[in-house]
């Protein structure tokens, strides 16, 4: 068996057809895709780490996992075998070799997730973007966003039967745009609970109807109340966008489906 050493891989992903990032049982997931390409490709089992578990649906633009490989690796070459061997709808950009301890996860200092949505039905959106089937008003949305960045507890975001030690993350950066028919969030933090973006979008497409006000938006985070909140925002809007490290500065890949 020859000498190994670990590597950061960058692989991005259309989430579509998969139940998130984790390896299950009995569905089809991203890691189960890449680890198998990883054997096709080295001849012997390749287990991965990523930087964060994404749900079912939810898509990639810069996702990074690290896998102990041939100390010797031609990380050009290699990439390029593993992007001939994965499906259409998986890529990997690159990939570095980094220290023995380093942890795609328990290493990244902060992560970028960018939710996008439409007005008016778009053939060429459906499935990339979120469909909004009502006007959002981004003012009232945008003044509910500052909770975000002034409370520090989001267990109401947390998906129920989460097994979590803590729900503390500290958001750096939440914003709402808006032109065109056309909606963007984006939301950084050092950490996020599982599923917790989806259900800050949907209570914040609430305040953007006239349902809830920006102060209802902050109570709802202080009381720690996980029915109070609005209903999942839709898988398909979402994208891991951008992950932090510090051992090395990676830039995302553009903006998709579309940046205002």
């Amino acid at each position: 068996m020859p000498s190994l050493r670990r590597y950061f891989i960058e692989l991005s992903f259309r989430g579509t057809a998969y139940h998130g990032w984790q390896r299950q049982h009995n569905a089809l997931t991203v890691q189960e895709v890449l680890e198998q390409a990883l054997q096709t490709a080295t001849g012997r089992e390749v287990l991965t780490a990523s930087c964060c578990r994404t749900d079912t649906g939810v898509h990639a633009l810069q996702m990074f996992v690290h896998a102990d490989l041939d100390e010797n690796l031609d990380a050009y070459r290699f990439t390029h075998q593993l992007n001939g061997i994965l499906p259409d709808d998986i890529s990997v950009a690159g990939i570095v070799a980094v220290d023995a301890g380093a942890h795609a996860r328990y290493d990244a200092v902060q992560r970028t997730y960018g939710y996008y949505g439409y007005r008016q039905k778009n053939a060429l959106l459906s499935g990339w973007a979120a469909p909004f089937h009502y006007d959002l008003d981004p003012d009232p949305i945008n003044e509910a966003c500052e909770h975000l960045l002034k409370q520090s507890d989001f267990a109401c975001f947390a998906k129920v039967g989460s097994d979590v030690k803590s729900t503390e993350c500290r958001v750096t950066l939440a914003e709402w745009k808006h032109a065109d028919g056309l909606h963007q969030f984006n939301i950084s933090a050092n950490r996020f609970l599982r599923g917790m973006v989806r259900a800050v979008v949907g209570t914040l497409a609430a305040v953007g109807r006239g349902g809830l006000s920006p102060d209802d938006f902050g109570k709802i985070i202080a009381s720690g109340d996980r029915k109070a909140t609005g209903p999942q925002a839709p898988a398909c809007g979402l994208y891991l966008e951008h992950v932090e490290y510090p051992h090395f500065s990676s830039a995302p890949l553009p903006g998709f489906p579309f940046r205002i």
